[in-house]
């Protein structure tokens, strides 16, 4: 049906159900990368920048969720500048955020704290507290010094109660057992 819809007069609806039907599978587990495929060629053809560099990223992130860390670097790498086209920010620190994801699984924790500061720029410009707390939780894994780590803590602990999340407190609190607040 998504398939049929990409070719009608009026596709971008269904560009955006190609979107959301793969993000649903991804996240029950059933990677796949149709129809995103038909639904990025659309967007490119109708110069929907935003559109098929959110389809570029999902493809992205179907690779990265099958460990595929080339194919969805590659795929970020083509989505970022996209967003950057179109003023996307949020676009940009996804990217760059999976990015550092990327670099943190393949061991390169230099590159990765790299990403996720850049990231966390992008994050307070709009700002986004759910991943800003998210980016200072990751950093937060990445620090070895013990004070550094617990500003991470701290910040991501902030920006969470700042949105009511105390679900996600509670893990950061599971994760970091409480140790003095950061000076």
């Amino acid at each position: 049906m998504i398939r049929r819809g990409l070719t009608t007069a009026e596709p971008v609806p269904w560009i955006e159900a190609a979107i959301a039907l793969t993000d649903f599978a991804r996240f029950s587990g059933h990677v796949t990368p149709s129809p995103l495929d038909l639904a990025g060629a659309t967007s490119t053809a109708l110069c929907a920048t935003w559109h098929a560099a959110r389809c570029i990223q999902s493809l992205g992130d179907i690779a990265l969720a099958r460990s595929e860390h080339e194919e969805a670097r590659e795929q970020y790498e083509r989505a970022l500048p996209m967003y950057e086209q179109v003023g996307d920010v949020l676009g940009q620190a996804n990217c760059i955020r999976s990015l550092e994801n990327i670099a943190r699984a393949e061991g390169a924790a230099h590159r990765a704290r790299e990403h996720y500061q850049a990231a966390l720029a992008l994050y307070a410009r709009i700002p986004e507290p759910y991943s800003l707390g998210h980016t200072h939780r990751l950093l937060a894994h990445l620090e070895t010094d013990p004070a550094a780590r617990r500003v991470h803590v701290d910040a991501a602990r902030s920006f969470w109660l700042g949105i009511d999340r105390h679900d996600l407190v509670a893990l950061l609190d599971q994760e970091f057992p409480a140790g003095p607040p950061a000076a």
